[in-house]
């Protein structure tokens, strides 16, 4: 008898003890924080860790099986609401390489939270990505696309078709009441400042390694920015905006910053300024083509490139020549469309049909779908 009566003043003691939910069920601490840009403990300046943003993103999709990695983030106060939002890059499914070409906004609201994503657009150093630009208290967001992609290897790590290089072109998102445009129009001075920036790293490849020049038939692959994790830098010789970088209100969050590399020898640095050079001149000339600068320099490099007996500068012609409107450009492309080489002549034809480039793909960011299930 005694055992029973002790039996059951267990179970009567357990049943009132409270029972912790499955934390599946509960709010990531991530989503119950204080996303104010006024709050006591601001995410901007006091991040939280990536193991807790890669819990809120698994958890806002719903994933059981984590197999998404959160490469890095950053927080800002993208629609000037007074509440920040979450901009995460990410490798998707878990892939081999470190492919972190995805890009989600996750937006605090009144009511919720809402997401957003871009359509092909990555971003690129996340802690420079939102930026008070004109200094009014607005922000935007500074995303990155292709300028190219019919004569550069971005999306193609085998390298066999295209330049062997990445050419990056910046494009400017903000929102606008009802979701986010892209806006780059209206930031001509930041694109002068950006054309600044690889007109001086053009004059260093040239001191560097002589009169560089775009890569031969058998040049070695480049080492790919993105899938070694080393985004690039826009404004290496100069600032991004006017002003000090704490002003964009966001941190990045991540693996710390390897210690400073010893200098690359001579030899080195003259081969990297040769696989970057074709790169830099494309990004150079979109940047002219942008703001309307007709470069007698640009289009006489352009013609020679495109009598060279080298196919790679050929296509490097093809890529400078779509960007301008001009019936000299076009009669250049339409010569290349009808070239000996198959390969410089497909490209041609790509970029003599291809529209707008970056294509409007780039330039879109849409809903997104999450189930916030917390």
């Amino acid at each position: 008898m005694n055992k029973i009566l002790a039996a059951a003043f267990c179970l009567a003691f357990s049943l009132s003890i409270p029972i912790s939910v499955d934390a599946g069920g509960a709010p990531p601490a991530l989503a119950s924080a204080d996303w104010s840009v006024k709050g006591a403990h601001n995410l901007a300046s006091k991040p939280p860790s990536l193991d807790a943003v890669q819990d809120f993103y698994d958890r806002a999709f719903g994933i059981d099986e984590p197999y998404v990695k959160v490469c890095e983030f950053g927080f800002g106060d993208l629609r000037n609401s007074g509440n920040l939002s979450l901009i995460v890059s990410i490798n998707p499914e878990g892939r081999q390489w470190p492919e972190c070409n995805e890009l989600y906004i996750f937006d605090r609201t009144p009511t919720g939270f809402e997401l957003y994503q871009t359509d092909s657009a990555i971003g690129l150093d996340l802690a420079n990505s939102v930026i008070d630009i004109n200094h009014d208290g607005r922000h935007e967001l500074v995303l990155w696309g292709d300028p190219a992609t019919f004569a550069t290897g971005y999306y193609n790590s085998r390298r066999t078709n295209e330049l062997t290089c990445d050419a990056e072109w910046p494009l400017i998102f903000a929102w606008t009441g009802n979701g986010y445009s892209e806006v780059s129009d209206q930031y001509k001075d930041y694109y002068r400042e950006y054309l600044k920036s690889l007109d001086a790293q053009l004059a260093a490849y040239s001191q560097e390694s002589g009169p560089a020049a775009p890569q031969t038939a058998d040049a070695a692959p480049a080492v790919d920015r993105v899938l070694t994790g080393r985004p690039a830098i826009a404004f290496e010789n100069g600032p991004r905006v006017k002003g000090p970088a704490a002003e964009s209100g966001v941190v990045l969050s991540g693996p710390a910053p390897a210690p400073e590399a010893a200098p690359t020898p001579d030899w080195q640095a003259r081969r990297q300024a040769e696989l970057d050079y074709p790169c830099k001149r494309i990004e150079a000339a979109k940047a002219e083509a942008f703001l309307g600068i007709n470069s007698a320099s640009t289009m006489s490099a352009a013609i020679r490139d495109s009598e060279s007996k080298d196919p790679n500068k050929r296509i490097l012609a093809v890529a400078i020549f779509s960007f301008f409107g001009s019936q000299e450009a076009k009669e250049d492309l339409k010569k290349l469309s009808n070239d000996a080489d198959p390969r410089v002549a497909r490209i041609a034809k790509a970029a003599a049909s291809m529209g707008e480039n970056p294509p409007q793909s780039y330039r879109t960011i849409i809903p997104g779908e999450a189930s916030f299930r917390w």
